[in-house]
C-alpha cells in the first residue's frame, strides 16, 4: 500500500503584509490647508492695508478741503484786505481737484463709498474754486458759502464711513465749520469827519414800574417787583451819521456777588436823529430793601468832547 504524506505549506519568506499609515497624508493635507489659509489671510491683510492707504488719501484730501473752506470764510468775514486767504483757498482747491483726478485715473476698482466721498469732494472744491474767482460781494458770499458748508457736512459724513487709520479719523472728527452770515464784512462808509462835531447823549428815561419819589436819603424806590423795564431816548447830537452805537446798562446791588451788564446796539443814528432804546425785564434779585445802583452809558464816539450826557446813574431800592 502506497505511503501517504501530509502536505505542509512552506512559510513565506516575505512575511505578513503591513498596513500603510495615513498620518503622512493627513499631515500633508493639513499643511496644504494651513498654507491656503495663511495665503488667503495674507492676501486679505494686503488688500485691507491697500484700502486703508487709499482711504487715508481721501481723508487727507478732505482735511485739505476743510482748510480751503476755512480760508474762504476768513475772507468773507474780513473782506478784501484778507485776499491772501482767498488766494490760499483757491490754491488748495485746485490742488485737491488735481489729486482727485489722478486718484480716479489710477484706481480702477473703487468701492461705492469711496466714489461717493470723491464725488462730494469734487463738488466741495469746485464750489471753492468758483467762489475764489468772483469779486467780493455780500450776495456772492450769502449764496455760495452756506451752500459749500452744507456740501462740507455731507462730505464729512461720507468720509467718516470709510475704513480709516485712527490718526486721520481723529483729525476729521475735529473738523467742524460754522458760517455766520451776520459776520460778513461790510465796507464802512467813508465820512469826512474833519471840522465836524460828533457827540451822543441821553435825552430822557422812564421805568416800568415807575420809580417813585426819593426818600429822606435821596434814593428812589419801586413798589414790590422782581423785574423792571428801562426805556431811553438817545440822540446823535453831532453833525455826522454814527454806526453801531452801543448802549450799556450795568446793575449792582448791596448783596449781589457780581454785577449785571446788558448791551443794546443801534445800527445807525443819523445826525440830530433821536431813537428809543429799551432794556426789558431786567431782573431785580437782591433782598427787598437793599440798595441798587443802575448806570446807563452811551458809548462815546471818537472825538466826542462833551461826555456828561452820555451817562445816567440811578440809585433805588425795592420796597418789601
Amino acid at each position: 500500500m502506497p505511503k501517504s504524506y501530509d502536505y505542509v505549506r512552506p512559510k513565506s519568506a516575505i512575511g505578513p503584509r503591513k498596513r500603510k499609515s495615513l498620518l503622512p497624508q493627513l499631515l500633508l493635507i493639513l499643511a496644504l490647508i494651513l498654507m491656503a489659509y495663511f495665503g488667503y489671510t495674507n492676501f486679505q491683510l494686503k488688500n485691507e492695508k491697500k484700502e486703508i492707504a487709499l482711504n487715508t488719501r481721501i481723508g487727507n484730501i478732505f482735511l485739505s478741503s476743510s482748510n480751503s473752506l476755512e480760508k474762504a470764510i476768513i475772507y468773507a468775514y474780513e473782506g478784501p484786505s484778507a485776499g491772501n486767504n482767498l488766494n490760499r483757498s483757491r490754491s488748495l482747491a485746485e490742488k485737491n481737484l488735481k489729486e482727485i483726478k489722478n486718484l480716479l485715473l489710477r484706481e480702477k476698482n473703487l468701492k461705492q463709498n469711496q466714489l461717493r466721498s470723491l464725488y462730494n469732494l469734487i463738488l466741495l472744491n469746485s464750489n471753492l474754486k468758483t467762489f475764489s474767482g468772483l469779486p467780493f460781494s455780500e450776495a456772492n458770499i450769502k449764496k455760495l458759502i452756506p451752500e459749500t458748508v452744507d456740501i462740507f457736512k455731507e462730505t464729512k459724513k461720507s468720509v467718516m464711513l470709510l475704513n480709516l487709520d485712527d490718526k486721520t479719523r481723529k483729525e476729521i472728527v475735529k473738523k467742524n465749520v460754522i458760517f455766520d452770515t451776520a459776520k460778513i464784512f461790510k465796507p464802512k462808509e467813508i465820512q469826512n469827519y474833519s471840522n465836524k462835531r460828533r457827540g451822543l447823549g441821553i435825552l430822557s428815561y422812564s421805568t416800568k414800574p415807575r420809580l417813585l419819589g426819593k426818600d429822606e436819603r435821596g434814593y428812589y424806590y419801586l413798589e414790590k417787583t422782581d423785574l423792571v423795564d428801562v426805556n431811553l431816548e438817545i440822540q446823535n447830537q453831532g453833525e455826522v451819521s454814527e454806526k453801531e452805537v452801543e448802549v450799556l446798562l450795568t446793575l449792582e446791588s448791596e448783596d449781589a456777588l457780581e454785577s449785571l451788564t446788558v448791551t443794546r446796539t443801534v445800527e445807525e443814528l443819523k445826525a440830530k436823529e433821536v431813537k428809543p432804546v429799551s432794556f426789558t425785564a431786567v431782573p431785580l434779585q437782591s433782598t427787598y430793601g437793599k440798595l441798587y445802583k443802575m448806570v446807563i452809558t452811551v458809548k462815546p464816539v471818537p472825538g466826542e468832547k462833551v461826555l456828561e450826557n452820555n451817562r445816567l446813574e440811578i440809585n433805588f431800592y425795592v420796597k418789601p
